[in-house]
């Protein structure tokens, strides 16, 4: 248990367990340009252009207040983001990266087949990208979720369900026959569909 401390180009190989930040964000733990090849359970962190690869376990179970990424990279499945009713409280990522790409893990093994954001109610993603490859699009059960200019890539047979808050610029990319499917979802600016302009969300490819 550590505040204040910073680390800038490291590797971590093996398993990391529990780093506590201080309650104080300006105090918070902070890494940049690092590199971890397998899960680990932090609180109160702050995390820039930092690789988590999931190679045996989860890349990431980011459920606790206090954490922070941008422009970080994950390879692999992330759940249990850490959400609040307070808005203040809920974590945020900014310019990141979610793939099931298996190209970029050191032994080309990626666990899991999908991101798992449950408990996400007011986190925001901000213009990141998601890129499921062959598997799935991120599964979620808040609506309170918001995706801020966000691109979604997939290519499979698999539906995404888009129950959550989208806003901005919202791009998606669906080969195969897998759709988006909006019933719940609420949509605010414009909407790329396949490299389409979408007006009507009634449009038949997204139901």
């Amino acid at each position: 248990k550590s505040q204040g401390l910073s680390f800038d180009s490291c590797t971590f190989a093996g398993k990391v367990e529990r780093i506590f930040g201080s309650a104080d964000k300006s105090k918070a733990i902070a890494f940049e340009n690092c590199l971890f090849t397998i899960g680990h359970d932090t609180y109160n962190i702050n995390f820039k252009k930092v690789t988590f690869i999931g190679t045996t376990n989860s890349a990431a179970y980011p459920k606790s207040q206090g954490l922070s990424f941008d422009s970080c990279t994950f390879a692999g499945k992330v759940e249990r983001i850490f959400g609040s009713a307070d808005k203040s409280k809920a974590i945020a990522f900014k310019n990141c990266l979610f793939t099931m790409d298996k190209k970029l893990s050191p032994g080309g093994k990626i666990f899991a087949k999908a991101c798992e954001f449950y408990e996400g109610q007011n986190v925001i993603f901000d213009q990141c990208t998601f890129n499921s490859d062959t598997v799935r699009l991120p599964v979620f059960n808040y609506r309170e979720i918001v995706f801020l200019n966000c691109k979604f890539y997939q290519h499979s047979d698999i539906d995404f369900n888009a129950s959550a808050s989208f806003k901005g610029n919202t791009q998606f990319m669906m080969k195969g026959k897998g759709k988006v499917i909006t019933a719940e979802a609420r949509f605010e600016g414009k909407i790329l569909y396949n490299n389409k302009n979408v007006v009507n969300l009634k449009n038949p490819q997204l139901e």
